[in-house]
């Protein structure tokens, strides 16, 4: 059950002094009345938010700002073809997010196809989220997406970028693949038409971050 999103979580929205994933988790605990049996009574309510799994913290995302600012999103998009801007309106109620293959199911374990080592992966949530957002402004933007999921390597913990950085392309490649088949993947680009020479297009609609609840911002972004 979800509560429309008030001034406070304009505030929170704006604030300097936490990261996006801290505010996104704030707007979480505000307007998520209950979830199953919990609700924002219960001793457990931050654990709860930060333990769903990644696509539905996405979706609560998403279907917080339906309910705040309706289900029209505008941003400027950049033509590819003739490189014209304009604004584009894009309907949120288009956007699916794949269930979860094996709902129940949260870790799970594949031998890579070439250095044949043992991989424990687990489904992505909230938790795993706060571990990336430390290396937000890294360069290793790949192999930190493999962070959020890989548990241990042969049976060794922690796991670190630099092992994950060593293994062969074919490998990291296999274990993309693996955590997409079981998560799915949420599809965030939204197609629209040029209005100056008629190109099909695809724009990136950035859902979880500040602009996504700030449509003029968005917009000149």
């Amino acid at each position: 059950h979800l509560k429309e999103m008030t001034g406070e979580e304009e505030d929170i929205l704006t604030s300097k002094k936490m990261s996006v994933y801290a505010r996104m988790n704030r707007i979480m605990e505000n307007c998520v009345t209950s979830i199953g049996t919990y609700d924002q009574k219960s001793a457990r309510w931050k654990d709860v938010i930060r333990s769903l799994v990644a696509s539905d913290r996405l979706y609560i995302i998403l279907q917080l700002r339906i309910l705040s600012l309706g289900p029209v999103f505008s941003q400027k998009c950049q033509c590819d073809e003739c490189e014209a801007f304009s604004n584009q309106n894009v309907d949120l109620n288009d956007f699916i997010i794949p269930p979860i293959k094996e709902p129940e199911k949260r870790v799970w374990t594949v031998e890579l196809p070439q250095s044949k080592k043992k991989i424990l992966l687990k489904v992505q949530d909230g938790y795993a989220e706060a571990k990336l957002q430390k290396h937000a402004e890294s360069k290793d933007l790949l192999s930190l997406a493999m962070l959020g999921r890989v548990v241990e390597i042969d049976g060794n913990q922690p796991v670190r970028v630099s092992m994950l950085k060593q293994l062969s392309f074919k490998d990291r490649q296999f274990i993309r693949d693996a955590f997409r088949d079981k998560e799915g993947e949420f599809e965030t680009l939204a197609e629209y038409e040029c209005m100056n020479c008629g190109q099909e297009n695809k724009a990136e609609v950035s859902i979880g971050t500040p602009s996504f609840f700030f449509p003029s911002e968005a917009s000149e972004s």
